[in-house]
């Protein structure tokens, strides 16, 4: 995030060349693609050219979010998306994760704290313990399972002597 300039900036910076004019940045071209961004992520800002440090967290990650799918990504790393927003923004960032996903066939890998929030959000879980893979788990895995191996139990139990 760049947090002293502009939404409008903001917006645009990973899509210059599809701002681009004449003379450099077109700001007519820019301000059309913010507001495309704006309106496709449902952004609450009073005005593009408010600085983007002054919205919400949540408004702050949909910018963001916005942004990068101006690149066309076929990857996307989520990386703690809803610490410290509200709950309904939280359920906002959710949805969009699952639409990215399903309209654009990107990938997503989602790196949370939050158990409850992975557990909502994947189809694969892939639990790491000291840099390696714990555990590998497919959605509806259970909850006391995904952190035994989080936190290194089932590793431990399997070195056990028997």
């Amino acid at each position: 995030i760049l947090s002293e300039l502009s939404v409008r900036v903001n917006a645009s910076v990973n899509a210059l060349d599809q701002v681009r004019g004449s003379l450099g940045i077109s700001t007519e071209k820019e301000k059309k693609l913010a507001e495309e961004i704006v309106g496709t992520y449902e952004i609450k800002t009073p005005d593009l050219e408010q600085k983007i440090k002054f919205l919400s967290g949540g408004n702050q990650q949909k910018a963001i979010i916005g942004r990068c799918m101006k690149a066309k990504p076929k990857l996307l790393i989520f990386d703690e998306p809803t610490k410290g927003i509200d709950i309904g923004t939280k359920v906002d960032i959710y949805r969009l994760m699952k639409r990215i996903a399903e309209e654009t066939g990107a990938g997503i890998i989602l790196v949370s704290s939050e158990m409850d929030e992975v557990l909502k959000c994947s189809n694969r879980i892939i639990a790491m313990y000291n840099g390696t893979i714990a555990g590998e788990f497919e959605q509806g895995a259970e909850k006391e399972e995904i952190m035994q191996s989080i936190l290194g139990l089932t590793l431990q139990k399997e070195e056990l002597p028997q």
